[in-house]
This record gives structure tokens, sequence and C-alpha cells, in this order.
């Protein structure tokens, strides 16, 4: 049977095997209450089974040889980003697309990955290019900013109503610059299609770069 490939998962979940409880082959995550399903030796048909018979988004171990390159670059930013913000559990981790590969790199040692799987991640409403244009037409940078170049990561949760919320730049420029993208991401409050899981609108966490030249 075909092997399992290609997976997005809705964000890199801080959990691992040794954290989650066990009971025979069953997994159990304290941390969200989720069941977890261990795929990692499981076929495409037995995935696709799996979630066709369970009406909840399902969560899940894989390889990293069964995830998405999409989804290992935005585990990458996860990953690099964990030891200046806590993961929220349970919420998503999407990069734009504007952002380039040679940015990400995940490690060899990084051979499993849990998260639930996600079948549309949240996406800019009326599109990104109009996402990045409102973003830094209304970005005001003081005189006092050294006229340098900077790439600053911004992350912020999609609410189920496609609301942003909990903006932070996690890694960046300057602490006067980090508070005028705040403050510029806080008063723009542009609207998100929600990602979803089996139909259902889930809240997600976001990635996205911006480029100061």
């Amino acid at each position: 049977m075909p092997d399992i490939n290609n997976i997005h998962l809705a964000f890199p979940c801080d959990q691992n095997r040794k954290t989650l409880n066990k009971k025979g082959v069953q997994f159990n995550c304290s941390k969200c209450q989720n069941q977890v399903h261990d795929f990692t030796k499981k076929s495409d048909e037995e995935l696709n089974n799996k979630l066709t018979n369970t009406k909840r988004p399902v969560c899940g171990i894989f390889k990293t040889s069964q995830l998405s390159k999409d989804f290992l670059k935005y585990a990458s930013v996860s990953l690099l980003v964990s030891t200046m913000t806590a993961s929220s559990a349970c919420s998503q981790t999407t990069l734009s697309e504007h952002t380039s590969n040679e940015e990400f790199i995940i490690s060899e040692t990084n051979e499993e990955f849990l998260g639930i799987i996600v079948e549309a991640p949240a996406t800019a409403e009326e599109g990104w290019h109009k996402f990045y244009n409102s973003i830094y037409n209304n970005i005001k940078l003081s005189e006092h900013i050294p006229d340098t170049s900077f790439k600053v990561f911004v992350s912020f949760d999609v609410t189920q109503n496609g609301d942003m919320i909990n903006i932070n730049v996690i890694k960046g420029g300057s602490v006067e610059l980090n508070k005028i993208i705040i403050k510029t991401f806080k008063n723009e409050n542009y609207h998100f299609i929600p990602a979803k899981q089996k139909g259902i609108e889930v809240s997600s966490r976001m990635v996205v770069p911006l480029i100061f030249k």
C-alpha cells in the first residue's frame, strides 16, 4: 500500500511521545485533551480511513518524511522561535507564501512531528498581496530608527471568526520598531478566512515575515 506523504499539520505541537499519556496502543494529550494517533508506520489508505470515519479533527504523530515541504518550512520557524515565546496548546503555525525557502532548515534530529491534520490553513480574506500592501502602507517608521534593512517575523492567532489576536514580534528589529509593527497590525485588524479541518473552522497561529529595505 502507498506510504503516507505530503501531510500538512495545523501546527508543530510542542508535545511528543514522552509527554503523551499512553494506555495500550492509544496516546492521549493531557494538554489539549485530544486523542493522538500514531501514523508513523501506517499506510495512506489507513490514514484516509481514519479521516473518513472520524467526525472530529484528527491529531497524529508523523515522521518527517511523511510531511509536506511547506509544513517543514513552517515548523522550522516555530522551532526557531520556540525559545522566545511559549507555544499555545493546539494552535496552528503557518507561514505566508512570500517567504524564501532558503530561510528554513529542519534539523535531522527532528524525526517526528505531532499535530492536527489540516485541510485548509487560514488565509488573508482579500489575498496576501492586499494584506501586505495594507500593512506596509500604514507602518509609520520613526526617524530615530536607523536607515538599515530589517527582516521581522510577526506571529498572531486567527480566531474561528477570522480576527487577529495575540500579535507579537517573535524575531526582528529594535524594541521601537517592534512596537510600531504591533501597533500597525492591531490598528489594521485585517480579517482572515479561518483555517478548516473536516469542514470545521478552527483557530490558528500564523507567522508572517516583513522585510524593510
